[in-house]
């Protein structure tokens, strides 16, 4: 059974989404990148004339990819298939219009100034780990597996193989009644990037790029006590958790504007303000919430109306596991139901 998310609020919510217009507060997932970077680096590379950029940012990425050739042979028919291309702004842009990287599901995109500053930070970062005898020997660092300034953009280039080889494109949940497609969009976006950087981050000869999404450690970083689903498990059920928070969290919102609108009314309109406000608001926190607590149990959210309890033939969607069902049986507080493809779902949804 999930906790009440007071904590997990606290770490994962709203302002942690790459871009939410609701949120005058938020810091852009865009933000911790660029913030990674050394000011007067970040200064410089931006200042680089576009052909001096690509020039050098393609020399950085033929070093990333000879070491996945090299140490990395499972990733080959990708880089074959989708060979980085260089496209400035490309991926989530920082404050002064730098991008990083991204993957459409049939090509790697970057922007050059984001893999010149990334390397230009690795030589900063990893300066304890250079060899400086043979830093400027690329080819037999590489080929040795040792630790070279490069390390990070190779990160990043194996973080979008793995968008595509995990089929994240096509494991996409649907939308939520409480969150925009957009958000849904990004919400998935941080979901895979858990399922990825953890499964990357163990090895060694590779180095988590800073500011991307960590559990352990950064803007995203959760409680002790839920690092081991978010590291473990698959984006699916890191997405339906972090959806569930979102849900409850905009739906309590909604009810308690709810109750203060009810409140207003209840004090203009004096003994049948009082009524509404009184006897009305305890059978909507009372029959309602309890009906709400129902559908939330062993078989899911239903779909029916939340004015009435969920029945036989009711098609749900159960949070914890991400998936979907038609309930067959209802006995108490246990909800048995058949699974379904999101495809059936929507069939019957439709007719």
């Amino acid at each position: 059974m999930i906790k009440s998310f007071l904590d997990f609020r606290k770490n994962i919510s709203e302002s942690k989404l790459n871009h939410n217009p609701r949120l005058k507060r938020m810091k852009y997932f865009s933000q911790y990148i660029a913030e990674s970077f050394e000011e007067e680096m970040r200064s410089q590379v931006a200042a680089m004339a576009n052909d001096k950029a690509l020039e050098k940012a393609e020399k950085i990425v033929e070093m990333s990819i000879l070491k996945i050739f090299t140490h990395y042979p499972m990733f080959r028919p990708f880089i074959d298939l989708m060979p980085p291309v260089a496209k400035f702004g490309a991926g989530s842009r920082g404050p002064d219009g730098v991008g990083t990287m991204s993957t459409s599901g049939s090509a790697i995109f970057y922007d050059p100034r984001f893999v010149i500053r990334a390397y230009e930070q690795g030589k900063i970062d990893f300066a304890s780990e250079l060899d400086p005898k043979t830093v400027k020997l690329h080819f037999q660092v590489l080929k040795a597996g040792k630790r070279h300034p490069s390390d990070y953009v190779t990160f990043v280039l194996i973080h979008e193989i793995l968008h595509n080889s995990l089929k994240h494109f096509l494991r996409k949940p649907v939308a939520s009644d409480f969150l925009t497609p957009y958000e849904v969009h990004k919400l998935w976006n941080i979901a895979t990037d858990y399922e990825i950087n953890h499964i990357l981050k163990p090895d060694q000869m590779l180095k988590l790029f800073p500011g991307g999404v960590d559990a352990e450690v950064g803007g995203f970083e959760v409680p002790e006590d839920e690092r081991e689903f978010f590291t473990t498990n698959a984006a699916e059920k890191i997405f339906w958790r972090l959806l569930k928070n979102l849900e409850e969290k905009r739906r309590q919102e909604q009810e308690d504007a709810e109750d203060a609108e009810s409140n207003e009314e209840g004090g203009e309109g004096g003994d049948t303000g009082e009524q509404e406000g009184g006897d009305q608001g305890e059978q909507e926190g009372g029959d309602q919430g309890e009906q709400e607590g129902d559908g939330n149990g062993d078989g899911g959210e239903g779909d029916g109306s939340p004015d009435r309890p969920l029945r036989v033939g009711d098609t749900i969607i159960d949070h914890e596991t991400g998936t979907y069902g038609k309930i067959t049986n209802i006995s108490g507080d246990d909800v048995e139901y058949e699974e379904l493809s999101q495809e059936e779902i929507r069939k019957l949804t439709q007719q």
